[in-house]
């Protein structure tokens, strides 16, 4: 396991619903519907696994190089950060109201 790993909000929930990961927000109620890399990644997440570990499962499993990967993955994280529904060992930041939502897959907010 890598350094920098992050961790999902306590404030989460998540279910599979047609065959896509559903992550709710509890308090807001706000949920999201995560696509197959999106799902992938997530699992990874509760794995604890770092960047660069899931960079290697991404490209086991999907077309996409390994910098592409780094690159794509790196940003969907910096945006789960971003949104609250992750943080870093270092980030203790809040979530603002006014955020927009994830684009790597749908939002029903």
């Amino acid at each position: 396991m890598g350094e920098n790993t992050f961790s999902i909000s306590e404030r989460l929930i998540w279910r599979e619903v047609n065959g896509e990961l559903c992550v709710i927000e509890l308090e807001s109620g706000k949920y999201h519907i995560f696509n197959d890399i999106a799902r992938e990644i997530w699992d990874a997440l509760e794995s604890k696994k770092d960047i660069e570990e899931i960079a290697a499962l991404i490209t086991d499993h999907f077309v996409i190089g390994i910098e592409e990967a780094r690159k794509d993955i790196s940003d969907f994280l910096n945006r789960l950060v971003q949104i609250g529904l992750i943080s870093t060992n270092a980030n203790t930041t809040e979530r603002s109201g006014d955020e927009r939502q994830i684009t790597i897959g749908k939002d029903y907010s």
